[in-house]
């Protein structure tokens, strides 16, 4: 289960989804004060011209390729869509590129929670460090472990709450992917312990 701090405020902005998370959420706590890079986007709850759609990433053509390539390919894009989804309060791509992915679903879930209670992130998300391919891959089925950077972020969990802060860190994931039509698609995502 994914248990970073984002996670855990994105999931634990739906109610229903509360039980479901206090099993496997972090021991990290917010600290006092923290400065938070500002980013560039327009928060969630702001006013744009723009359709949230059209400021999500395009998938590039080399995720679309049915090789080790294409699947690694699609899981730095996950990664990016994963970034402008929760700063845009808008999961509907999100959900599209893991409909089979169970922790994707509650991810998707916890990020429209937030944005209904007019939260919002502020942060640059993660950053793949490493991918390292899984034995075994297939044309139409492969798994890495990810090593992502969780960079240092602000959560607001509703319109007028105190912000949160988050120092971040190295985090690692195994995020297994299989082809469906002619893309591919997370089906799952899972923490992994901190390697030693």
């Amino acid at each position: 289960m994914v248990k970073s701090p984002r996670a855990r405020f994105l999931l634990a902005a739906t109610p229903l989804l509360l039980g479901l998370l206090l099993a496997g959420c972090s021991d990290d706590e917010p600290t006092a004060s923290r400065a938070v890079p500002d980013s560039s986007h327009t928060p969630t709850g702001t006013s744009s011209v723009t359709p949230a759609g059209a400021l999500l990433p395009p998938m590039p053509e080399t995720a679309r390729e049915a090789t080790p390539a294409g699947a690694e390919a699609f899981v730095g894009h996950w990664v990016d869509v994963l970034n402008a989804s929760t700063r845009l309060g808008e999961s509907a791509e999100l959900r599209r590129l893991g409909p089979d992915c169970v922790v994707c679903a509650k991810l998707a879930d916890g990020i429209e929670g937030l944005a209904a209670a007019g939260g919002q992130v502020t942060g640059e998300g993660w950053l793949v460090r490493r991918t390292a391919l899984q034995p075994r891959p297939t044309a139409q089925s492969t798994a890495f472990v990810v090593t992502v950077l969780r960079r240092p972020e602000a959560v607001v969990p509703s319109t007028g709450a105190e912000p949160q802060y988050y120092e971040g860190g190295d985090e690692r994931y195994l995020m297994r992917v299989a082809r469906s039509g002619d893309e591919w698609r997370l089906v799952e995502l899972a923490r992994m312990p901190d390697a030693a």
